[in-house]
């Protein structure tokens, strides 16, 4: 019976000890809400991914998709509560209109069992804004997050 009760400490001991060591883990900042407009030749744009890339700093990449009037809350998931860390970000937009690949033929549709030319295989897509918005890289779109979420609000008005 005393063995039984020293496995039982032991054991009990060794799960303490091992609670002990988790949670010291990788200790991230706080984020801070943070939100963006985007508009093409001043019109709002609605299903945009809008992405910031950390320019010199250490955190997770921000995105999120514009919704009615072009807003959009952007968010990481990495850090702590929702938003996005503090500093700078390079900033890429894109909207693409991606046309589905035809479907499959039911056994008794008539084309059933045809060969079907290989472009009709393939995903269309379209970029609905210029190129050059697409890469955080080549944007040109800058925004520095802060501590202060009124100062996190930023507006991209796209051009040619």
């Amino acid at each position: 019976m005393q063995r039984s009760v020293v496995v039982t400490l032991s054991l009990v001991a060794v799960g303490l000890l091992l609670l002990a060591g988790c949670g010291g883990g990788e200790k991230l900042p706080p984020n801070f809400k943070t939100t963006a407009e985007v508009s093409y030749k001043g019109q709002p744009v609605e299903g945009a991914m809008v992405t910031l890339r950390p320019d010199g700093h250490e955190a997770p990449t921000a995105t999120g998709i514009t919704g009615a009037g072009g807003k959009v809350d952007l968010f990481s998931y990495k850090g702590k509560g929702s938003g996005v860390m503090p500093g700078k970000y390079l900033v890429g937009i894109e909207k693409q209109n991606v046309e589905k690949q035809p479907e499959a033929l039911d056994t008794d549709d008539p084309n059933y069992g045809k060969p079907v030319d290989d472009a009709a295989k393939q995903t269309k897509r379209a970029d609905l804004l210029p190129a050059k918005y697409i890469s955080a890289a080549t944007s040109g779109l800058t925004c520095t997050v802060t501590e202060d979420p009124s100062q996190n609000q930023f507006k991209f008005d796209l051009e040619e």
